[in-house]
């Protein structure tokens, strides 16, 4: 089983956007039992996942963004094959983070995006920040079936 977990601040609207939109691209490409995706915050004492803006929560695309928030802890980073942050700012959140080889910003997998921070749809536009993880959903399910041969 592969396994992915998205990380923002809060765990309340683009990690759950991402998981939602990956989790949906693959059950289309036929890989639910060969990838498993999950998100989490990272340790922030936020948990109102359920706060997820209305838009994205009722995209066409995607599956139910609301349910329990929850705390990346420090057996997610060897649990989990890919652990991909939404900002630079979550790259530093904790010191396990900082040299560890499966962390990498979401956005690493859009290289036609210029940009490597998914912007927080609180302060932007919520179908801006969907667009940049969709872009980046399908270039992290190029890669993961490329690197896996799936």
């Amino acid at each position: 089983m592969i396994r992915v977990l998205f990380v923002c601040l809060g765990n309340i609207c683009r990690s759950p956007m991402a998981e939602a939109v990956f989790a949906r691209k693959i059950q289309l490409a036929g890989l639910s039992e060969q990838i498993e995706v999950d998100s989490a915050e990272p340790g922030t004492g936020t948990s109102a996942r359920a706060r997820t803006p209305e838009p994205a929560a009722n995209s066409n695309s995607q599956e139910s963004l609301l349910g329990k928030s929850r705390v990346i802890d420090t057996d997610d980073l060897t649990n989990f094959d890919y652990i991909l942050v939404m900002d630079h700012m979550n790259c530093g959140m904790s010191s396990p983070w900082e040299s560890h080889g499966n962390v990498k910003l979401f956005l690493e997998y859009a290289p036609a995006v210029a940009a490597l921070d998914v912007p927080d749809p609180y302060y932007t536009a919520v179908r801006r920040s969907l667009q940049l993880i969709d872009q980046a959903a399908d270039g992290l399910l190029g890669a993961i079936r490329k690197a896996h041969q799936i």
